[in-house]
This record gives C-alpha cells, structure tokens and sequence, in this order.
C-alpha cells in the first residue's frame, strides 16, 4: 500500500512537470489547413523544385515531414506551401516559453549584412504565439512560429515553407494562427 501511495505520488508530480500536450492530446483545427500524408511528399527538396518554379532562396527546405503524436504536416489551402506543427514537450516549454523564442529567434534567423528580422507577436484568447524570419532571406526560405495555449497546455512549434514575398507569408502566418482551433 505504501508504494502505491508513493507511486502515485511520483506520477503525479511527473505529470505537473510535463504538463504540456501532445498533438495527439488536442483537437487541432484550421480551415486554412489541409492535412497531408508524409508519403504524398517523400522528397521535399523535389517538391520545392517543382512547385517552386522561380525560388526566391538558394537552399531549399530540408524537414522530415512526419505525421505520429508528436508532428503533423499540412498544406495551406490554395497553394504549394507546407506547414510542419510539432508540439514541445520538453520540461519548462510553458513556463519558459518567452525565453526560448527570445533564444529560437537568434538561432534560426540568421543576420548578415543588409537583412533584418521580421519578429511579430500575436496575442488572442488564451494563446500567445511568435511569428519570427530573415527579411528577403535569399539563402533558404523555411518561417517560424512559436505557439502557446495555457489554458490548455500546449506548446507548438510551427516551420512554415514558402516561396512567397515577405508581405504574402506575413498575412498568410497571421491567418494560420488567428484561425488556429485548439480543443
């Protein structure tokens, strides 16, 4: 009896500490979206090359696309762009959530001469979310979102693939995550 209490104890504060949720926890929602088959997709430098007639990057996107609890791939209605969701479960994701974009937003917008950040901050009912890339980036052509809902104990990392201008992908990330359903 003793170690069932204990157990359950330690299960207990092991779940306080991994709070967050797997996609496969969450109802995930977007008109905007259409989910996709990995397969439909096996090499995604071919399918920036093909459907990405007049690339605006030299490097091409190079993410695994995977579709299990963690990660789901999508399309965005209408076009050639892909969006990868992963949900972050490693311990502190919500609670340091601020601190690791301030962090993602150094490590995966590159800087050099003549470029700028584009960094933007969305707030909405019960979610924060962080919409972060190179300006006119000619080298690759891969868009960050970060995500939060603590409410419902989620934290989601969004890679979002396009060829489109700055402008274009600026509207298109802020429809994705104002249209964005979590349940």
């Amino acid at each position: 009896m003793k170690n069932t209490i204990v157990l359950i104890c330690l299960l207990f504060s092991i779940s306080g500490c991994f709070g967050q949720k797997k996609l496969s926890q969450v109802n995930l929602s977007s008109n905007l979206l259409e989910e996709i088959d990995p397969t439909s997709i096996p090499d995604i430098k071919a399918y920036q090359t093909e459907k990405f007639k007049q690339p605006k990057s030299k490097f091409k996107s190079d993410i695994k696309l995977r579709s299990n609890e963690y990660n789901r791939p999508y399309k965005l209605r209408g076009s050639d762009d892909i969006i990868m969701i992963t949900s972050r479960l490693y311990e502190g994701a919500i609670e340091n959530w601020d601190k690791d974009v301030k962090t993602a937003i150094e490590m995966f917008t590159p800087l050099y001469e003549g470029t700028d950040r584009y960094i933007e901050y969305i707030e909405g009912s019960g979610f924060r979310s962080a919409i972060f890339f190179t300006k006119d980036y000619k080298l690759g052509n891969t868009n960050y979102i970060s995500y939060i809902n603590k409410k419902i104990g989620i934290v989601l990392w969004i890679t979002y693939i396009s060829n489109s201008s700055d402008e274009v992908k600026i509207d298109n990330m802020r429809r994705i995550i104002n249209n964005l359903r979590i349940e």
